[in-house]
């Protein structure tokens, strides 16, 4: 994967890792590139993983930047946690709201 601002390349397991917070409702993660300091929304769906971004100024739409492939992932989401299943391993990402 690619951080949509600077285009440094990073791994799903290390942005999973390391995701600041998540909008479990939207199945997003909010990952803070290392190299530019700026964040990548990161989605998941159903064997996809997806780079978007919102193209309204309050977040009401999405466009999706890359997509993905990725037959391994699984997500849960409840009231605090986005829970994805990636690679065998388990990761909660909290809730921001």
């Amino acid at each position: 994967m690619n951080c949509i601002n600077c285009k440094a390349s990073f791994n799903l397991e290390f942005a999973l890792s390391n995701s600041v917070f998540s909008w479990p409702e939207m199945k997003t993660i909010w990952y803070v590139c290392p190299d530019c300091n700026k964040g990548n929304h990161i989605r998941f769906n159903s064997k996809k993983v997806e780079l978007i971004k919102s193209v309204t100024n309050n977040g009401t739409s999405w466009e999706t930047v890359h997509d993905y492939f990725e037959p391994t992932i699984d997500v849960r989401i409840d009231s605090k946690y986005l829970h994805v299943w990636f690679n065998g391993k388990h990761f909660e990402i909290e809730s921001r709201v």
